[in-house]
């Protein structure tokens, strides 16, 4: 029987070596090192010679831009400058300064630098000028940033950082045009100086939200995108109709109307050509920063996925509200929101187990919608999340859970809105957000108008809370109110205060309707300054003498109010902490 290594030697044709036999000419070990036996390698094609010779060409091209690229790369003042100069010194000081915000010692000390620096030195002099104006800004002081601004510009036409500046105090002084145009300018020269932090796009993005607020859309200075209705078909999640006249059909000529030569030039060789969209997401999808989206009178519609703005784009609905409505029927939200962007005139009718709209991001997300009503069938009306800070200004909004969730560090600001209808409450605040509201109507909803829990923070200014079937204002856990010329009435309870919650009012109307007016538990405080009181105020000792502020008064209801049962209703128990204060 042969053994392994027999077989193994037998396999490769070669005969083992043994002490019998000394003749053999291959052994096993042999065998083992021998070289494996490859073919011999195929001339290639002169097709694939070609090939061969396009890539090296192609590799060695794109080494030498490489090369070339990194070799362009402009070198900016701050990286010439010499730090060996008593103006350097003088410099670093002051920057020390700004780090602690003593701004006015920046000043001073940038000024003392300025006087320290040679005349010629022009690279020091534009930094100290641009740094000036930077200490200047952060004291409110726009006109003299400006001018030290320009002084840097006019030293180093070449350097972004002055366009910056330039375009920051502009956008402060209403300026919105001629701050887009030195932030365009200045985006340029951040390119050429090989800075790709992209710190010009949230520069742009303030300029745009500030414009819009004061109805301006010179932020908004790109493209206009038509949206066309769906029509008849809209609730079946349909896209509009194909229209000759307004999409490009397959292996169509470009119309000589349009053709290179007649107008403006938009990029794509086609001149001046109207830019129309099917639906609202295809809209979104070809949009670049600064593009315009109006959405044609009639019904349109999410198409049942996610419309994901993440561009500067205007969204607007033509006509008056209603004329222009999304008719969305979808389990996700129609917008996520993770750019700072502006919705403004829309309808959006949200039918689905989701919100309608969510908004989330970063403290540098801070979209502007107004003007729009905004309903959920089946969820939230609106979620804020993140550290987005995003302003609702004259919106109705409605939701079958909240109308407003606000969670994380979301810091939403909302204005004349109507905050309505929801089968929970009218705004949660949770964690630790912080929910300014100003002049809003929070009415009608079947549990709180206002719930704000664990270390959320809220403020409320001229807002009336009323009808609520729960306490118009519950704060519990670690959660703070502020509250400043509001009027509570009608609601079951006034302001309810939990655990180790406070709230401040001042110049507050509160009516208890028929509950409590003030329910303070025994850790809670609320300071009232100048504030009515009509009905009971449950509370300790201590807790009613900061009830009694300066200059409040406290009126027994003609009826005498008691605690809801918790049956059934916006009192009844749940054990859910999430749902659930009292």
């Amino acid at each position: 029987m042969m053994t392994h290594r027999e077989r193994m030697a037998r396999a490769r044709g070669v005969t083992l070596k043994s002490q019998r036999d000394a003749s053999a000419k291959a052994t096993y070990e042999e065998a083992m090192t021998r070289e494996p036996r490859t073919p011999p390698p195929r001339a290639p094609s002169a097709e694939e010679g070609d090939a061969r010779r396009e890539d090296d060409e192609a590799t060695a091209m794109e080494l030498t831009l490489v090369d070339t690229y990194a070799k362009e790369a402009r070198r900016t003042p701050v990286e010439m400058i010499d730090e060996s100069t008593a103006a350097a010194k003088l410099r670093k000081r002051g920057n020390a300064a700004m780090r602690v915000g003593d701004f006015a010692l920046a000043q001073a000390t940038y000024a003392e630098a300025l006087d320290a620096a040679d005349d010629d030195d022009a690279n020091m002099r534009a930094v100290l000028f641009c740094n000036r104006a930077l200490a200047y800004h952060k004291m409110d002081e726009y006109e003299a940033a400006i001018c030290d601004a320009k002084c840097a510009e006019e030293l180093a036409p070449a350097w972004s950082k002055p366009k910056r500046r330039l375009a920051e105090a502009c956008a402060r002084l209403g300026s919105y045009a001629l701050a887009t145009a030195y932030a365009r300018q200045g985006e340029s020269l951040e390119l050429a100086e090989k800075n790709f932090s992209k710190s010009f796009r949230d520069v742009l993005d303030d300029i745009a939200i500030a414009a819009a607020e004061d109805g301006s859309i010179a932020g908004f200075d790109g493209r206009l995108i038509f949206v066309r209705s769906a029509g008849e078909d809209a609730w079946l999640g349909k896209e509009a109709p194909t229209n000759a006249a307004f999409d490009e059909l397959e292996e169509e000529a470009v119309d000589p109307m349009f053709a290179r030569g007649s107008g403006g030039d938009n990029g794509d060789g086609v001149l001046n050509k109207p830019i129309h969209a099917k639906s609202l997401r295809d809209a979104v999808d070809i949009a670049h920063d600064g593009d315009r989206i109006l959405l044609l009178r009639g019904a349109h519609n999410g198409l049942g996925e996610v419309v994901e703005i993440n561009k500067r784009v205007i969204i607007r609905g033509e006509g008056a509200l209603r004329d222009a409505v999304v008719d969305c029927r979808n389990n996700s939200p129609l917008f996520r929101i993770k750019r700072s962007c502006v919705i403004q005139n829309l309808d959006i009718d949200f039918t689905g187990f989701s919100e309608s709209v969510r908004v989330l991001g970063d403290e540098r997300v801070k979209p502007l919608i107004e003007n729009c009503i905004i309903k959920s069938s089946g969820g939230d009306g609106i979620v804020l999340g993140g550290q987005a800070a995003p302003t609702f200004r004259n919106c109705i909004i409605t939701g079958k859970k909240s109308c407003v969730r606000v969670y994380a560090k979301a810091a939403p600001t909302l204005i004349d809105c109507n905050i309505t209808a929801a089968d929970l409450q009218g705004v949660l605040a949770m964690k630790t957000s912080r929910v300014i509201l100003h002049g809003c109507a929070i009415q009608a909803n079947k549990e709180d108008g206002l719930v704000a829990m664990e270390s959320a923070n809220v403020v409320l200014t001229k807002c009336l809370v009323q009808d609520n079937l729960g306490p118009g204002i519950d704060v519990s856990q670690n959660a703070k109110a502020v509250l400043t010329d509001c009027d509570i009435d009608a609601n079951v309870g006034g302001l309810w205060l939990w655990d180790d919650a406070t709230a401040h009012a001042t110049r507050c109307s509160m009516n208890g309707g028929k509950s409590h007016a003030v329910l303070i538990d025994t850790n809670a405080r609320a300071n009232c300054r100048a504030c009515d009181i009509l009905g009971t105020v449950h509370a300790s000792e201590t807790a009613m003498r900061a009830v009694r502020g300066q200059d409040t008064t406290v009126r027994e209801a003609d009826v005498p109010t008691t605690l809801p049962r918790e049956l059934a209703g916006a009192f009844k128990f749940d054990p859910c902490a999430f749902t659930r204060k009292q």
